[in-house]
């Protein structure tokens, strides 16, 4: 999966750990826009660390749609045409490519209201080093997942998708023991020198 040794993977991923913990946080704590968001960007993130032998293709939003809700969205999108049908009073034979164009794009547009604005959630997987555009453009709806989203999306499945949750939580705990042993037994030494060397 990657270059990186087995060892500095796990502390790479405690950290990864630490970094999800505060943006959990901060979305229980946000609003419902960036309680969306987030939700939408772990569900990236798990899916790329299960599917990550197709990341030489570029995510999009027809990923989300087809892998996330391909169900929802077929009955979603036949749901306004019928609407549409309905409201234009038409018969099914004369949906034209530009009706089907404008029943697509108020399909989408009833996605993004319901899950997030897509544009963004890529935007933060940039920004927070989980993913880069596929091009420089800012507006561009393609991304590549990198080694440290598939990380991410590792975490994310450990800890909030697996009976393994403990780990990384209890490893930390025992780093901190290890860490508060090492500076009490170092004072304690220090200590009696001090006091060895007062006699």
């Amino acid at each position: 999966m990657s270059d990186i040794p087995i060892k500095l993977d796990f502390f790479r991923k405690l950290e990864l750990f630490q970094q999800l913990i505060v943006l959990n946080r901060r979305s229980k704590n946000g609003n419902d826009y960036v309680k969306k968001n987030w939700r939408m960007e772990k569900k990236i993130l798990r899916w790329a660390s299960k599917n990550s032998h197709i990341l030489s293709i570029p995510f999009d939003m027809d990923h989300i749609y087809f892998e996330f809700y391909q169900e929802e969205y077929d009955d979603t999108k036949t749901r306004l045409l019928r609407k549409f049908v309905n409201e234009n009073k038409l018969d099914s034979y004369d949906i034209t490519e530009e009706h089907e164009q404008i029943i697509e794009k108020q399909t989408k547009n009833y996605f993004e209201e319901k899950y997030g604005e897509f544009k963004y959630i890529f935007g933060n997987l940039v920004h927070r080093g989980f993913a880069e555009y596929s091009s420089k453009k800012f507006n561009n709806y393609e991304i590549f997942i990198t080694q440290t989203g598939l990380l991410m999306g590792n975490v994310i499945d450990d800890y909030e998708g697996s009976i393994f949750w403990l780990k990384y939580p209890l490893f930390i705990i025992i780093v901190w023991i290890f860490v508060i042993s090492v500076i009490i037994i170092t004072i304690s030494q220090a200590i009696s020198v001090f006091l060895f060397d007062l006699r």
